[in-house]
């Protein structure tokens, strides 16, 4: 049962795409003296890397269609959920608890992918899926932090180009890090304490896009849906 999973990926890929982007632009906030990119990055960079779960929620847009993504479990994502949607469509949700894949889609999702006799079966209930169908880059956490930390430090000219701003983001103190010259408005955030976590991922004009980052170390921890909400595809 692979169709589905040609379908998800190239949503959750679509919208990681945007985190590519490690600063540039201007700050929205007021210039300071105080951090440098390069370390604040570098920290940010080993706070992501050493972090054991977290909750991320995004969108982009492109030709005129946003689509979003909801995250949140571990690492690995060994032990996950995430909601895509793109468009007017419905959400897709996935949970991996377990060893377990889980999928739940609407009718329009399973008729798509399978048939109608299938998509009248399944519709609104969750689906668990044969083997490891659904992992990719970009429906883990780890896949996410990979497409934001592209380099394990700033080079000498990005350093040189890098302008850090001060600002509240998402209600936290933060260090906003942009390009000065070229960076078109792509920015990252990170918290001013001494992990430096990354809070927010804003995409270019061009590319627009924002990824939200929390619950470093706490999120909480995904179940199984219940059994009564689990349905056996049919057989053909």
């Amino acid at each position: 049962m692979n169709r589905p999973v040609r379908r998800l990926v190239p949503v959750a890929l679509a919208t990681a795409l945007l985190l590519n982007a490690c600063g540039s632009g201007h700050p929205s906030g007021t210039a300071t003296q105080g951090p440098q990119a390069a370390d604040l990055y570098a920290a940010a960079r080993r706070s992501a890397v050493s972090a054991t779960s977290a909750h991320v929620t995004g969108s982009s847009t492109a030709g005129g269609v946003t689509s979003t993504i909801d995250l949140v479990g571990n690492r690995s994502g060994s032990n996950s959920r995430v909601v895509l949607r793109t468009g007017d469509e419905s959400p897709v949700e996935i949970r991996v608890v377990d060893g377990a894949t889980y999928l739940k889609a609407d009718r329009g999702y399973w008729a798509g992918q399978a048939d109608a006799h299938t998509a009248a079966a399944v519709a609104g209930r969750f689906v668990r899926l044969r083997g490891d169908q659904v992992k990719a880059p970009g429906l883990t956490l780890s896949g996410v932090l990979d497409r934001v930390f592209t380099e394990k430090e700033l080079g000498q000219v990005d350093t040189l180009n890098a302008s850090v701003g001060e600002a509240t983001v998402d209600g936290h103190p933060a260090y906003v890090l942009s390009q000065r010259v070229g960076g078109d408005g792509a920015r990252i955030s990170v918290s001013t304490d001494a992990r430096h976590d990354l809070l927010r991922v804003d995409g270019t004009t061009k590319k627009p896009g924002t990824m939200h980052f929390s619950q470093w170390n706490a999120a909480p921890t995904v179940t199984a849906p219940p059994a009564d909400q689990v349905a056996p595809l049919p057989s053909r």
